[in-house]
């Protein structure tokens, strides 16, 4: 969190969380399987290794028709 402005900051997270489940809720209403990547899971120390474990999960997910509609990675 930001350290000036926080009513400002509350209310954008706010209304970003608000927005992020409205848009994937439509997405599975749709017939979509949604993933969201968290930045932090691919970031910092070991980062290209974070990221190919995260694109080898991914891959697993999508190749496996029974696997979860929603999945954060």
């Amino acid at each position: 969190m930001p350290g000036t402005n926080g009513a400002f900051w509350n209310e954008k997270f706010r209304k970003n969380r608000a927005r992020d489940i409205r848009d994937i809720e439509f997405l599975l209403s749709d017939g979509w399987r949604v993933g969201v990547v968290w930045e932090c899971s691919i970031l910092g120390k070991k980062r290209a290794e974070k990221i190919r474990s995260v694109a080898e999960a991914i891959s697993f997910w999508l190749e496996d028709e029974q696997s979860v509609l929603f999945r954060e990675f």
